[in-house]
Parts: structure tokens; C-alpha cells; sequence
């Protein structure tokens, strides 16, 4: 977070992020809105636990590989 400019959201710069899934990006120009989105931010970080995530299954794996393929057809 900079002072005078915050961005928050989900975009990522990958292929399946610009091309196949919708994200959303917010951007904070106000010192008093960025200010409040700071202050939040600090309090979820406080609040959040570890994750232990689960690697996918071969279905949920071939899913996603046949759905980009898909999604790069023309």
C-alpha cells in the first residue's frame, strides 16, 4: 500500500487470471479511504490462521487441464 494509491483485488498475471477467469481489481485514490482499507487489512491479518490446503484430485485435475484447453481453442 502506498500512500497515495492502494490496490486490492484478485487479478493475477497468469494466463488462466487474464484470459479465463473473472477478477476484480479496486483502486483506492482518497488518503481517508485508503486509511480505513488499511486498518482493515492489519485486522484480518491479525485474525487469520495458517491453512493446510489438500492437493486436487486427478478428476478436479483433468477438469481443469480439459477446461483450458478448451478455453484456448478458436
Amino acid at each position: 500500500m502506498a500512500g497515495s494509491l492502494t490496490l486490492a483485488g484478485s487479478a493475477n498475471l497468469d494466463s488462466r487470471s487474464l484470459f479465463l477467469n473473472y477478477e476484480l481489481m479496486v483502486a483506492f485514490h482518497d488518503p481517508a479511504g485508503i486509511r480505513r482499507f488499511a486498518a482493515w487489512f492489519d485486522g484480518e491479518c491479525k485474525n487469520a490462521g495458517p491453512c493446510s490446503p489438500q492437493r486436487p484430485g486427478l478428476l478436479r485435475d483433468l477438469a481443469e487441464g480439459m477446461l483450458l484447453w478448451l478455453a484456448f481453442q478458436r
